[in-house]
């Protein structure tokens, strides 16, 4: 059984806005080759609030390949960045990674590599990740050799992935991938047999896993498309749970509104009941970030709304995401890029490159978007990490051209800290502080390719809602159908008993 997001609606959210509580640093470059491009870039904290950073670099390292690709990784002492390192020596073929970091300061990654397009996993200490020589030897958790992007998260000694993998059964995309989960119970020792969360007759894409205090794990993804074979389009999106630590899951839920064009939900949970969902459309028709919030568990969802004062990138592409993360306080923190906007897209500026946000979920209301950064490069795929309860740290990549791939590419990074309580980490004796890393001055010298220029940030807009008229008749329309049913079950009745 598969629910449509529609048929669980509770009662709409109130326009009212929260008033956020987080303020930022001025964002920072994170060195990196000067001869290549850098870009998907994935953050994990340790214990010592030591930033760890990993991405993929994309250009020629000496091999004669132009387009090889490395994973390379650098730490954020508070000050400095260390010299960045690749963990993964280059290769023709395309890495794709994602990080998460253990209560024990161990670093898990999982990276593609060869043979192509094969899922490999592999950690190290917090305190050596500097040092290629002292991370541990790959494990291939996938070699089907048909993963493109993968997710990892941990809770405990647990950790658990979700990674894209080609299917030839018989499908209308034939090739093309569904989203796949395992486990492992000691801190990537052992691993679970791969599950299929869902067989679906079109591709499955961009899948992300989040979890959250209390250990539920939950898991989005883009259905209509694939990525590695390119067929399809952006049709809907799929959320599922796990209460049970991926023992069971939840029946899947489909995201279909506002039309069948949704790419880039996310997800993220409280712990206690309270699930939020965010995406956008690819239709110029619906050019707002819509989102649904459940308090049950999932089991009644509000109407679907559009964050307040943002338009959606408008970009048809896959190399951006959304991102969320839950601080101390239960508030959640997204993060994702767009154009300021107010009750119409009109009032939206689209000239410029869109600009990289962040928005705070009170439990009720989201606050007004606040700029992180705004130049006149592309800012994309968004990720955040929040540590002692309220350190938020995001990191992305900007691109100096939205349509060249090759074009020059650039990491950044930010630090805020929310209203919500600091909570001071466990660091136990044997915790061992990062010493040897080489640390060099921010940002790297000589660069071959400019620096994005900051742009001014207009008054801020009325405060709206960008909705299309299309979005208000599809809410009045919804928000009619239960007392319309109510109507006809009571006509029903008395036309039965007169």
């Amino acid at each position: 059984m598969i629910i449509f997001l529609i048929a669980g609606f509770a009662a709409p959210v109130p326009c009212v806005f929260a008033e956020g509580g987080t303020d930022w640093d001025s964002p920072i470059r994170i060195p990196s080759p000067a001869y290549s491009n850098s870009w998907f870039p994935d953050v994990a904290v340790d214990r010592q609030q030591n930033v760890h950073v990993i991405w993929s670099e994309t250009g020629d390292f000496g091999a004669g390949i132009t387009a090889s690709e490395a994973l390379m990784y650098s730490v954020w002492n508070g000050s400095q960045w260390s010299q960045f390192t690749d963990i993964v020596p280059p290769q023709a073929d395309i890495i794709r990674s994602a990080m998460t970091i253990t209560e024990d300061d161990i670093i898990h990654v999982l990276f593609d590599s060869d043979p192509p397009f094969s899922l490999y996993y592999k950690s190290v200490p917090a305190s050596s990740a500097y040092s290629a020589a002292r991370w541990g030897k790959p494990m291939v958790v996938n070699g089907r050799e048909h993963t493109y992007m993968s997710d990892i998260v941990s809770w405990g000694s647990n950790l658990h992935i979700v990674y894209d993998d080609g299917q030839f059964y018989e499908k209308e995309c034939a090739g093309c991938a569904d989203i796949f989960y395992r486990s492992s119970p000691d801190n990537g020792l052992t691993w679970s047999e791969p599950v299929v969360l869902l067989n679906t007759k079109l591709g499955s894409a961009r899948a992300q896993i989040e979890v959250d205090g209390a250990g539920n794990l939950y898991v989005t993804w883009d259905e209509g498309w694939d990525r590695l074979t390119g067929l399809g389009s952006a049709d809907h999106g799929i959320f599922m749970f796990s209460r049970d630590q991926g023992r069971t899951w939840s029946v899947p839920l489909l995201i279909e509104y506002p039309n069948n064009t949704n790419i880039q939900l996310t997800p993220a949970g409280n712990g206690k009941g309270g699930i939020m969902l965010v995406w956008r459309t690819i239709s110029p028709n619906y050019p707002a970030i819509y989102y649904s919030w459940s308090t049950d568990w999932g089991n009644t969802w509000t109407l679907p709304q559009t964050l307040p004062n943002i338009a959606s990138s408008q970009l048809e592409n896959s190399f951006d995401i959304y991102d969320m993360a839950v601080d101390a306080s239960g508030h959640i923190h997204l993060v994702a890029t767009g154009y300021l906007a107010s009750n119409r897209i009109e009032s939206a500026d689209f000239s410029n490159p869109p600009g990289l946000f962040h928005f705070e979920w009170d439990g009720e209301n989201w606050s007004l978007p606040k700029v992180i950064f705004q130049s006149s490069w592309y800012p994309l795929y968004p990720k955040i990490s929040i540590s002692h309860g309220n350190q938020l740290y995001v990191v992305w990549h900007m691109r100096e051209s939205i349509h060249s791939q090759m074009g020059y590419h650039q990491l950044w990074f930010a630090h805020g800290r929310s209203s919500a309580e600091y909570i001071e980490a466990n660091i136990s004796e044997t915790t061992s502080p990062q010493t040897e890393a080489v640390m060099i001055n921010t940002p790297t010298a000589e660069q071959p390719q400019e620096t994005p220029t900051i742009l001014p940030i207009s008054s801020e807009p009325m405060r709206g809602n960008p909705f299309s008229e299309i979005d208000e008749y599809l809410i009045l329309l919804v928000g009619i159908i239960p007392a319309a049913i109510l109507i006809w079950i009571v006509m029903s009745r008395k036309s039965k008993n007169p």
